[in-house]
């Protein structure tokens, strides 16, 4: 007698009109034509979804994850808390899914349903975050800190459900001449750099926003800051508030590290963003954790070469 194979299926019931259940519906029945058991996971909230998948994991073969950063940064972060990992496949279903575009991963549901069952992974490098409190979370794809950050963790769910994303460019440029930066120290094992910052994006692959920003991926994490504001680099400024996208020039800071903390020398409190949701304050401490995750990515196309006589 085999063993039955049993993925995990991560959704929120709760998000949009309740499409996540009705793909989790239609990726059960995909799967059990495999000989695969679905074993639906659903949380009240964050952390009982995070409570519910830690403790699934040790009779999981698999994860699917259901939603865009948000959705696979809770599943990221039962990972690390449970200090094991198991395959995880992604059926995008956020607002950017910067994850799944950086990994080649389908955005159109069937295809990604096809992905996972093409049984072919990959290894994705994430970060662990340490807050002053010695609570661990994951950043998937990116983490944000600074004014800009502020902006976003202000903006009330009523404001993008009306507006979408347009309302954080708008809230942004509008805060030009109101705002003060965040003088904050980016220390690494090399240096130390205390920096009035107007945003820093770390990210742990080249996109951010779905927008490639480096030429090559580098097995560390991506550091880009926005600071010391003058008239020089409002250009910047504005260019990231509309785009998402802080290019490598001469206006910002950038540089990779495989380890950073974040301090506060300001008088201000200062919370991040990951992953697209309010994160902790600082003081915080990131670890760049290589090849962690294990990933179903669409199998590389055979290359054909021309015989040669």
């Amino acid at each position: 007698m085999t063993n039955l194979v049993r993925y995990g299926i991560f959704f929120n019931p709760n998000s949009g009109s309740g499409e996540s259940q009705d793909i989790m519906e239609r990726a059960a029945e995909r799967l059990k034509e495999k000989g695969i058991v679905l074993v639906p996971i659903a949380g009240e909230d964050a952390e009982d979804a995070l409570l519910k998948i830690k403790e699934s994991i040790d009779s999981l073969d698999a994860l699917i994850v259901i939603g865009g950063d948000g959705s696979l940064n809770i599943a990221g972060t039962a990972f690390l808390q449970s200090k094991k990992t198991i395959p995880i496949g992604v059926i995008p279903g956020g607002t950017i899914n910067n994850f799944a575009r950086s990994w080649g991963i389908p955005l159109d549901e069937d295809e990604a349903i096809a992905t996972i069952l093409g049984d072919h992974t990959t290894t994705a490098g994430i970060g662990e975050l340490t807050d002053n409190d010695g609570s661990v979370k994951a950043i998937i794809s990116s983490l944000l800190v600074g004014r800009l950050a502020d902006i976003s963790n202000e903006v009330r769910q009523s404001e993008k459900r009306k507006y979408g994303l347009l309302v954080y460019p708008y809230k942004a440029i509008k805060s030009i001449g109101r705002q003060k930066s965040h003088l904050i120290s980016f220390k690494t094992d090399n240096e130390t750099l205390s920096l009035k910052t107007w945003i820093a994006v770390v990210t742990t692959n080249k996109t951010v926003g779905g927008h490639t920003y480096l030429e090559e991926n580098r097995d560390a994490f991506h550091v880009t800051i926005l600071h010391n504001m003058r008239l020089s680099k409002w250009f910047s400024y504005i260019y990231f508030a509309l785009t998402g996208r802080l290019n490598q020039s001469r206006a910002n800071t950038f540089f990779d590290t495989q380890t950073l903390d974040l301090i506060n020398e300001d008088t201000r409190e200062i919370a991040v963003r990951i992953d697209g949701d309010k994160g902790p304050t600082l003081p915080v401490s990131l670890q760049w954790c290589p090849h962690y995750l294990t990933l179903f990515t669409p199998a590389p196309k055979p290359s054909h070469k021309g015989n040669s006589h």
